[in-house]
């Protein structure tokens, strides 16, 4: 009778221990499971913010060290797998796991993602962005917008200041009548409300745009941006301060790739992006006053000073633009009331 217990007490002994076994071998091949996904971005490969994403201090290679290896992430440049005005549709289609890009490229699946992106003479700072986004909620509406196309929203990058370069001196509104901008989404919506006529060029055509006549100013980012593809050349006054200085680039990913991460990856990558959202914000701004400078002192450029008045002035044609989108959709208007109640809070 002893020998029988003492056989099924091994017997026990020796399952328990197969079963700790088996779990610490569960557990093992769990952690060391890896992950590898596609990502297209909305930069071509010689610009400075596709080659800083690229290198050991962008966003792709913060996830590979932070996760021990375990995600991989490989990273085509603009169009390298698909059209990047179809590119959220696309990542939710899986046809590419993730995507980084601009909102506003975005606009075919409703205009109001053009809001997304950023208004003209409304937010102003890094600042301004943060606290709309994390503090009054826009980030989790947006992730609502976007998981309406089975994308999980990453987070968001703080965008280079916008600029606009010139063929002709502004310094008042009034300048802006009759003048051929090129420019996109809200910016392009803002000119033709001050009286000048918008112009969609593709980036690519601009500066051809500008050498023939065929516009007469551009947005196309930051000073950086814009003197990296020689729109100094064609152009002779930058105008100051910056139209807008709070914009925002997105990072999203499938939903169900999303949803296959364990939870501490997916910390992982939120805790990434926040960090390379800051990183890419400063770098932009540095470049940008960098790029300022060396227009002056290469191609002759000079700055077009809008004073207090007028930008006031403008500032109050933001709010009538503001107020000509939130009646356009019931998204639009979500996203304006958010904008309107912090422009509120500061100017109280």
């Amino acid at each position: 009778m002893k020998r029988r217990y003492l056989n099924l007490a091994l017997i026990a002994i020796l399952a328990f221990s197969s079963i700790v076994l088996l779990a610490g071998f569960s557990d093992q091949a769990f952690a060391e499971k890896t992950y590898k996904f596609r990502l297209q971005h909305w930069q071509p490969t010689a610009s400075a913010t596709y080659q800083l994403f690229m290198s050991d201090k962008g966003f792709p290679a913060m996830v590979h060290r932070a996760s021990g290896g375990r995600i991989t992430i490989e990273t085509y440049p603009v169009g390298g797998v698909v059209p990047v005005m179809d590119q959220v549709r696309s990542v939710g289609r899986g046809i590419v796991e993730m995507g980084a890009g601009c909102p506003a490229y975005q606009a075919q699946l409703g205009s109001y993602w053009s809001l997304l992106y950023g208004i003209p003479f409304t937010l102003a700072s890094m600042e301004d962005v943060d606290v709309v986004w994390r503090q009054r909620g826009l980030f989790e509406y947006a992730s609502e917008l976007y998981a309406k196309h089975n994308v999980h929203l990453i987070g968001y990058h703080h965008e280079s200041p916008i600029s606009l370069f010139s063929k002709k001196p502004i310094t008042k509104v009034e300048d802006f009548k009759g003048l051929k901008v090129r420019a996109v989404g809200t910016y392009g919506d803002f000119y033709t409300q001050l009286g000048a006529a918008a112009l969609s060029t593709p980036g690519s055509e601009i500066y051809v745009a500008l050498d023939r006549g065929l516009a007469d100013a551009c947005t196309w980012g930051s000073e950086s941006a814009m003197v990296e593809i020689g729109l100094a050349e064609v152009t002779k006054y930058m105008v100051v301060p910056w139209i807008s200085g709070g914009t925002i680039g997105d990072m999203y990913m499938n939903k169900d790739a999303w949803d296959s991460l364990p939870e501490d990856l997916q910390q992982i990558m939120i805790s990434c992006m926040q960090d390379w959202g800051v990183l890419i914000g400063t770098f932009y701004r540095s470049e940008s006053l960098k790029a300022r400078e060396m227009a002056q002192e290469k191609y002759g450029m000079q700055l077009s000073l809008l004073p207090p008045s007028e930008l006031k002035k403008l500032e109050i044609e933001a709010q009538k633009l503001l107020d000509k989108y939130e009646k356009q959709s019931p998204e639009a208007e979500r996203i304006v009331q958010i904008y309107k109640e912090y422009m509120s809070l500061k100017d109280n």
